[in-house]
């Protein structure tokens, strides 16, 4: 017996595929082709090849009813029961999830939002005025460290560090800030 074999995709999908399984055309070049499960045997698809990947892929014969599954409890099948199932986990998850993140803050384990920006409103407010005043401030200091000379460019540079190091510090601290505002009424 002679194997039956294709010379191209295209040939193998009008004289074979479309008249053989009820699929699209997409579906039978999504698994048959270069780099697929049905690649070519020296430039040929052969049928038998074909007929063995739709067999496991369970492509249903032009003629032939599909075999309905049966309805799960919410009278869906197949795709749409499965993405059912995933999506009421999923809702699960997000509950189980938001439990967990109310009971965190009623153990006081989470701080809100609003209060942690406006502690870090009040510590950058900080930083940007310290950051400003520091060479206004240290102007003098900076210009005594390098007397004027290229050659002190290493004590400058430290002395710099040395006093952003501090700023950041500060900024970084974790005791608690309060700020409050009030309306001028």
């Amino acid at each position: 017996m002679v194997d039956k074999f294709y010379k191209s995709i295209n040939q193998a999908w009008e004289q074979f595929g479309k008249v053989r399984w009820q699929i699209s055309r997409r579906t039978f070049f999504n698994y048959v082709g270069k780099g697929k499960q049905v690649p070519p045997l020296n430039g040929k698809y052969y049928e038998d090849d074909i007929c063995e990947v739709a067999e496991q892929l369970g492509w249903v014969p032009i003629g032939q009813v599909a075999e309905a599954d049966q309805p799960d409890d919410e009278g869906l099948t197949g795709d749409s029961a499965k993405r059912f199932q995933e999506a009421k986990a999923k809702d699960k998850e997000f509950e189980a999830e938001l439990k967990r993140l109310k009971l965190n803050k009623e153990l006081g384990k989470l701080i809100d939002r609003e209060n942690v920006e406006m502690i870090m409103a009040g510590k950058t407010a900080v930083l940007d005025t310290g950051l400003r005043q520091l060479f206004i401030m240290k102007a003098r200091d900076f210009i005594f460290a390098v007397d004027g000379k290229v050659e002190r460019e290493d004590a400058f540079i430290q002395m710099v560090n040395d006093e952003l190091d501090a700023l950041f510090s500060e900024f970084a601290r974790t005791d608690e800030i309060t700020v409050e505002f009030s309306s001028g009424s």
